[in-house]
């Protein structure tokens, strides 16, 4: 049974933003912590300092 791409997303409109929200939404998770665990020393310092 062979499925095309074109064919789903023709078939499942809703599906190509799902998808992209997904995406969207995972790369930003990615980015979130991939920037706290290559964070500066100094921010650490900053964030001890406030209340």
């Amino acid at each position: 049974m062979h499925l095309s791409i074109r064919k789903i997303i023709f078939n499942k409109p809703w599906l190509l933003p799902v998808l992209f929200f997904l995406t969207f939404v995972a790369s930003w998770i990615a980015f979130i912590v991939f920037a706290i665990q290559h964070r500066p020393q100094e921010v650490e310092r900053i964030l001890m300092l406030l209340p």
